[in-house]
């Protein structure tokens, strides 16, 4: 039994997803494509991969710097478009996906009141940490809950500015989440939150899974 947030690797655990073999040079390609972020930006780095995989870039935000590389580096190590390469999956496991959902303003409103009780456990001095460190700390950069809060260190904005800004980026990600499950995998949906008999229902599609 294996609990998941995250679609993407999910999926690469449930499938045999074939995104290119490791070669001597990977290393090196990726350092190349972190380099072209720093000097470039994120923007103009997803125009790369914009001009050599469309279909790629259509997926993938223009933010979201880490996939956008790890794409290029794909690409540039099997000499293969990565769009033409997710496809090529094969189911690893016999497996059953359980997902819990409910509805959506009752589940942004559990992420407002966790955005809110992880400011009162020391959410700001982590981020601060990480801002002060940012120099070193650069692939922790691209996570929700610390980018947020640089305009506040930095005078440009207020703290609850910036509070308001980290729910809704949590808001969207957890959209995103949900789109991915829905979009790239079998998922058997359950509401644990209005639905009382919820355990019970999972417990025998679990037993018609396993034919019992």
């Amino acid at each position: 039994i294996i609990a998941c947030g995250t679609g993407f690797y999910g999926n690469d655990l449930f499938n045999k997803m074939q995104l290119g073999e490791k070669t001597p040079e990977e290393r090196s390609v990726s350092q190349k494509w972190e380099n072209y972020l720093k000097e470039k930006g994120a923007e103009k780095l997803w125009q790369v991969l914009n001009e050599q995989d469309p279909k790629a870039a259509e997926k993938i935000p223009v933010a979201n710097s880490r996939r956008t590389m790890r794409a290029l580096t794909v690409i540039e190590r099997t000499g293969k478009k990565f769009s033409e390469q997710q496809k090529q999956i094969e189911p690893r496991y016999d497996y059953l996906i359980i997902g819990l959902n409910s509805d959506r303003q009752e589940i942004y409103r559990r992420i407002n009141l966790r955005v809110d009780k992880m400011m009162e456990q020391g959410m700001l001095d982590e981020a601060k940490f990480i801002y002060q460190n940012r120099a070193r700390e650069y692939q922790v950069l691209q996570a929700i809950a610390y980018k947020e809060f640089f305009p506040y260190f930095e005078g440009q904005e207020t703290l609850e500015h910036c509070i308001e800004d980290l729910k809704t980026a949590s808001r969207r990600y957890a959209k995103r989440q949900l789109t991915y499950f829905r979009n790239k995998l079998p998922v058997v949906w359950f509401d644990p939150l209005d639905d009382s008999g919820c355990e019970q229902k999972i417990l025998k599609k679990v037993k018609e899974w396993k034919n019992e």
